[in-house]
């Protein structure tokens, strides 16, 4: 026998059984709904035992329709299988059942189902509940329904009624009659529900007070409330007359909830943020009755974050930095108080304050912070302070600095300090002695303008090249001026060189006169009297300062510079883009950056931040230098957004853009 006819044999030997003995058998089939779609992921269950065919074994076996609602399985008996039980459920909850005829000659049975669709008709939404009430005497009240709305083709089929004392009225009264048991606020509420599957639901607050008592008006409800985040704490501060005494507080706290209470003191938490309009009904025990409203806002909680670093700046001396401090979005930080650990301590909104310790030792500097809405924090740090160990130091430099008080700033000079010979200053740090930040660079000669009136501490650290370091601080004391004249004037081309200047819109206040006008044309010229539009023609083009100062017959004076440029050409105007802004770095800024400005000349400028409507948020008044200057700008109490910083000098205006995080 070859081998092929071998491997039919062995292939005719095992097949033999299963056309015999039909023991395992293969369950299929589908299942749709009457539509013909397929049912999806339907469970179907084939169940195999004595009743069923197979005496000697039980088999309970489960599978899932496929996307296409076709299923497959198999179940086995170690006997022959005659009868199988194959079922699934109806979309009614019935169950359908089949017993399927099994192919002894393929050992399989197929069993296919077609179930009813599922209702997808989406209930209706246009149903509205509406609620009214009347009271009918003492604590009786008729309330209805009536006036409430379905859509055409619909019914309302269940009307349920919660009347807010523990009390449901089930069916579909529409007028029911209620008599509350006793006096008090109550949140009645109506549900209806249509035959289409509509629902809507309302609620409404009624005060029930026995009708037999005239109340007298010798009471009135009022309360307090203080927040933090979502938890309010209201406080009753109602007032009654006489020896009457209040029994019952009524709150009705505006997100569904009346809470009954005989403690004027009530502690609540609310689920989400938003306006509430919170009452309090009042009852005293002569029959007095009262309400108070008022609208209450619940916000998050208030967030911030006290923080700062340090460095050494002398000799037991330390600079403090508190600039990424920060306050949440919205909020800003009004308060800073420094508490150095060694029995000293400074109040106001000192960004970074300058600390020099008496005795080295370890002390433990604190922060605390306090927001515009209340929000505080606090931060503390350890400091060790030694004395610097100087190796070689270096010869005998000093600062020293002095002032001159104009009208609306100050002219500081440093020229005065000195450095050892074969040393230079490298560097001039100016504090003003109020909140702003420190001028560092090498400047000689800042002037500043303050913005209140006061006493203020300034001093100046210069740094040589070979590290020696010297401090000088004076305090100064700045008034606001009064000026009681304005001196303006304008200008108009009369030729390329030729200018006829106008001072008409210079004043004085009411019984005073200006007697005096003092011209300075810039080239060494000067025109003195009371001309009010002198005419000048300069020889040369150029830039030159002209400048008008007035004085009034009170002793009232007033000065005022701008610069022109004579070129050839007929316009007049001031000349523009000799100073721009360069940089402003970092941009995004958290709380503070340094912006360098060009400009052509050495010129005071006005440095402003405005909002995107145009209202200022900041300014000062610095003098540049030629060439590019390194100003440090606070920006910790700016909220977030967008802003522009502004310069703004005689020669020309530049801004730019930056955003606050």
């Amino acid at each position: 026998m070859d081998n092929f006819t071998r491997l039919i044999c062995r292939i005719i030997l095992v097949l033999l059984p299963l056309g015999s003995f039909a023991n395992t058998i293969i369950v299929k089939g589908t299942v749709k709904y009457n539509n013909g779609q397929p049912v999806v992921n339907k469970t179907i269950t084939i169940t195999l035992d004595s009743s069923n065919g197979a005496a000697a074994c039980y088999q309970f076996k489960t599978v899932k329709t496929n996307p296409n609602g076709y299923y497959i399985d198999t179940i086995s008996c170690n006997s022959t299988i005659t009868k199988i039980k194959v079922s699934t459920e109806n979309c009614d909850g019935k169950l359908l059942i089949n017993y399927p005829n099994i192919n002894t000659t393929s050992n399989y049975a197929e069993s296919n189902f077609t179930i009813c669709s599922p209702d997808t008709t989406t209930p209706p939404t246009t149903c509205k509940a509406v609620l009214s009430s009347e009271k009918i005497q003492g604590r009786t009240f008729r309330f209805s329904s009536r006036n409430s709305t379905i859509p055409a083709g619909d019914s309302i089929v269940v009307r349920r009624w919660t009347f807010g004392d523990g009390t449901i009225l089930e069916g579909k009264e529409i007028n029911p009659l209620k008599e509350f048991k006793d006096t008090g606020v109550y949140n009645v509420c109506l549900l209806i529900k249509t035959q289409k599957g509509c629902e809507n639901k309302i609620c409404a607050t009624i005060i029930v007070r026995d009708s037999m008592i005239t109340p007298p008006v010798t009471c009135q409800a009022k309360f307090s409330f203080r927040s933090d985040g979502k938890k309010i704490i209201l406080n009753s501060t109602s007032s009654f007359m006489g020896n009457d005494s209040i029994i019952r507080y009524g709150w009705i706290l505006g997100d569904g909830k009346i809470i009954d209470s005989a403690a004027k003191e009530l502690v609540y938490q609310y689920a989400k943020t938003g306006k509430y309009q919170v009452c309090l009904y009042t009852r005293t025990a002569k029959g007095c009755e009262s309400k108070y409203c008022t609208t209450i806002e619940i916000t998050e909680p208030l967030s911030c974050t006290a923080t700062y670093t340090f460095e050494k700046n002398g000799n037991r001396s330390y600079r403090f930095n508190s600039g990424r401090s920060l306050a949440s979005s919205g909020d800003s930080i009004k308060q800073r108080i420094w508490i150095f650990g060694d029995g000293t301590a400074m109040e106001g909104n000192e960004i970074t304050p300058l600390k020099t310790f008496k005795d080295t030792g370890s002390y433990t500097v604190c922060l605390k912070i306090k927001s515009v809405k209340g929000c505080e924090a606090m931060y503390c740090n350890t400091i060790v302070v030694k004395d610097s160990i100087i190796i070689n130091p270096p010869l005998y430099c000093k600062a020293i600095f002095s002032f001159t008080k104009k009208e609306q700033s100050i002219q500081f000079n440093s020229l005065g300090s000195i450095a050892p010979q074969g040393d230079s200053i490298v560097s001039r740090t100016w504090y003003f002695g109020d909140s702003s930040a420190a001028l560092t660079g090498n400047r000689k000669d800042p002037v500043y303008q303050y913005r209140k009136a006061g006493v203020y501490n300034v001093c100046l650290i210069i740094k040589t090249a070979k590290g020696c370091e010297s401090r000088y601080c004076e305090n100064i004391t700045y008034t606001i001026p009064n000026n009681q004249c304005v001196v303006k004037f304008s200008d108009e081309r009369l030729s390329q060189k030729k200018i006829k200047f106008n001072s008409s819109g210079s004043t004085a206040v009411a019984g005073d006169s200006i007697i005096e006008r003092k011209w300075k044309f810039g080239d060494g010229t000067e025109l003195g009297g009371n001309i009010v539009s002198p005419e000048k023609e300069y020889r040369q083009k150029g830039i030159y300062t002209i400048c008008l100062k007035i004085k009034t017959a009170a002793g009232c004076s007033s000065e005022v510079c701008k610069v022109f440029e004579i070129k050839d050409s007929t316009t007049n105007e001031p000349i523009s883009q000799r100073i721009r802004i360069l940089q402003i770095n970092p941009n995004p800024v958290l709380s503070r950056f340094v912006t360098t400005i060009w400009t052509k000349m050495g010129i005071e400028v006005e440095i402003g931040i405005y909002d995107i409507y145009g209202t200022i948020k900041w300014k000062t008044k610095k003098g540049l230098l030629t060439g590019n200057n390194f100003i440090e700008v606070p920006a910790v109490e700016l909220k977030t957004g967008p802003y522009f910083l502004r310069v703004t000098s005689a020669i020309g205006n530049d801004s730019r853009l930056f955003y606050k995080l």
